[in-house]
């Protein structure tokens, strides 16, 4: 018990908000806190993406929701607004569907979709 208190005493702070090296959790439950310097100061992972968050402008606008993700220190895209080819609707769609140009009801209209004939069913 006294050497644990005693590693405890003798590890590194974080300058910022005095975390203990190795002994505290950091920004995820499994993660013990490592120590990076920065700015020349010894920071933690949390007060680092802290600083970057403060330092760097959020470069959302009205077509880009950027969020902001900890563990990578950066601005990633989110959402995209899209205006439709067909019908003009302007849309929000995730980053990953940015390719999809038009909207639903203009892909799956009434020309798209397939009538069968009443006979096919009968057989």
């Amino acid at each position: 018990m006294n050497e644990e208190r005693e590693r405890k005493a003798a590890a590194a702070r974080c300058d910022s908000c005095g975390k203990i090296e190795g002994f505290d959790l950091g920004l995820k439950a499994w993660d013990r806190i490592s120590l990076e310097s920065f700015d020349n100061q010894q920071l933690c992972q949390v007060c680092i993406a802290k600083r970057v968050l403060e330092t760097t402008p959020d470069p959302t606008d009205e077509d880009n929701k950027y969020t902001f993700d900890h563990s990578k220190r950066q601005y990633i895209l989110e959402k995209v607004r899209i205006t439709c080819p067909d019908c003009g609707k302007r849309r929000w769609l995730n980053a990953s569907n940015a390719w999809r140009k038009r909207c639903k009801s203009c892909y799956y209209g009434e020309e798209k979709t397939k009538k069968l004939p009443l006979n096919f069913f009968k057989r």
